[in-house]
């Protein structure tokens, strides 16, 4: 489970070698390229056996692997997961009692996956790729590489879970439809609308990624791409222009104004610099931290003080913003961002959405009063 590593290594003087160095004061390493040390390639196979005539759902999340005989099993996917075949909407989960979970990778996203997961009379069978696994609530009852399944699972519990997923996406759906003001909900719901096999997503943090997944985004050939972690507003902009970089298609952002802001930097390319063929960065603009309004802090008796300590708000002005990187910039309604989106475009833009952050708790307790 190693991740990147980072060397920091001094030039010794001349910085730069003269053009008439010897090779041979180089070491010459192995014949043929081969490394100095050799270390054979190990891996790590622990199956687990699930038995799967128990009401099972799988709750799939950022670095998930590909399970394929877990794909008939109801599955709520995070957007940085692969696409499930029978997916299963994070709101669904309050209305059904599985009697057990499938855990794979580590999921953050969502407050009722977090509560069955941490619910002790519901075994949690990890599935991992290595010898770690996430487990927050400490209620993994077992853990391995692979599931060694049993068993078919209840056509009545999979048709239980379809109509459960289909009514609380329709909830959503009708939610956004009746709420009269423009929320993050709504313009995730329109980049998810416009997007198209072989576009590249990559998703901000906080409200950007969870929004994605309520509004019930399909990742079917679609490459996604998130900065996950506690600081995962962090570097989102550079990480868009890099990402594009390295993809032939379409690459659509979608980052909340935070995330914008905090690196804008990031939008500043050097005139000797490759550019995106095809990116256009979103931005959802309710001007702070949406996400706090849904939390504990965003409740009403918190009002005097909660939107300056949390929400943040600071009325940056994202299109001079972007003019004094050169980079183009408008500002649209989110009625139009599906069409804008579908347009022909070449190069790096932003489109700025005007979003409002003060209904949003509104809206959730409403879609939860719907399901």
């Amino acid at each position: 489970n190693a991740g990147p590593v980072q060397f920091d290594i001094p030039l010794r003087e001349p910085l730069v070698p003269e053009p008439d160095s010897d090779p041979a004061d180089f070491p010459p390493g192995r014949p043929g390229g081969r490394p100095w040390t050799y270390s054979p390639p190990v891996s790590f196979d622990q199956p687990l056996p699930i038995d799967l005539t128990e009401d099972t759902v799988v709750i799939s999340g950022h670095g998930a692997g590909v399970h394929p005989n877990l794909a008939q099993l109801p599955t709520v996917a995070e957007p940085t997961a692969p696409p499930p075949a029978v997916p299963l909407h994070p709101l669904a989960l309050a209305a059904l009692r599985p009697r057990q979970v499938i855990m794979a990778g580590r999921p953050t996203l969502h407050r009722p996956v977090s509560a069955l997961l941490a619910d002790a009379s519901v075994p949690v069978y990890a599935l991992t790729t290595g010898p770690r696994w996430p487990d927050v609530s400490g209620n993994s009852a077992a853990t391995g590489t692979r599931a060694e399944t049993s068993g078919s699972p209840d056509p009545q519990w999979l048709e239980r879970c379809a109509r459960t997923h289909r009514h609380a996406l329709a909830v959503v759906r009708e939610q956004l439809a009746a709420h009269p003001l423009t929320t993050g909900l709504h313009v995730a719901a329109a980049v998810a609308a416009a997007l198209r096999p072989g576009d590249q997503l990559v998703l901000g943090a906080s409200n950007p990624v969870r929004d994605a997944a309520l509004v019930g985004l399909n990742t079917e050939g679609i490459e996604v791409r998130s900065n996950r972690g506690v600081a995962g507003i962090d570097g989102t902009v550079s990480t868009a222009i890099g990402a594009a970089l390295a993809h032939a298609g379409r690459t659509i952002a979608l980052l909340g104004d935070l995330t914008f802001v905090h690196d804008a930097s990031g939008l500043l390319i050097g005139p000797t610099e490759p550019t995106p063929r095809d990116l256009t960065i979103v931005v959802s603009n309710d001007n702070g931290g949406g996400i706090f309004e849904l939390l504990e802090q965003g409740d009403p008796r918190f009002s005097d003080v909660s939107s300056r300590i949390f929400g943040t708000p600071h009325d940056v002005d994202v299109g001079a913003l972007c003019r004094a990187y050169h980079v183009e910039a408008r500002q649209i309604e989110a009625g139009d961002l599906q069409g804008i989106l579908d347009e022909p475009h070449a190069g790096l833009r932003v489109l700025e959405v005007k979003a409002d952050r003060s209904s949003l708790r509104q809206l959730h307790a409403a879609i939860r009063a719907g399901l």
